[in-house]
């Protein structure tokens, strides 16, 4: 019978723990995130909402390369994608230049005030 509530008990302070470690890992995560909007860093403030939120996308998987073979060292992954934006955006000049017409200007009811942006507080 002793041991069975002294069990119990530590059962209860070991899931008190984990609830408080949890809480403080949130916490730590929600200021590592409002710290990177200050500092202007939209991909970490995303990529730390989504994993508060238990969406975590990582890009970090392999990618192929231009001769079909799989790049899965980060080094090498980044060498393919260098590469492939370098094929993208480096491209002559179109020989003709498109004819785009011109469409009269509209009014349209759309609000331009700036939107007030609130902080959120985690609990």
């Amino acid at each position: 019978m002793f041991s069975n509530l002294t069990q119990q008990y530590h059962d209860k302070m070991v899931k008190k723990s984990a609830r408080k470690g949890k809480r403080n890992q949130l916490e730590k995560r929600a200021e590592l995130a409002e710290e990177a909007k200050r500092r202007g860093d939209s991909k970490t403030v995303y990529c730390l909402t989504n994993e508060i939120v238990g969406k975590c996308q990582s890009m970090k998987g392999p990618v192929r390369d231009p001769n079909g073979g799989l790049a899965t060292d980060s080094e090498d992954v980044s060498k393919v994608w260098a590469y492939h934006f370098q094929t993208l955006l480096n491209r002559p000049p179109p020989l003709e230049l498109p004819t785009i017409p011109d469409i009269p200007l509209l009014s349209l009811p759309i609000n331009v005030d700036p939107q007030i942006s609130q902080r959120f507080v985690w609990r």
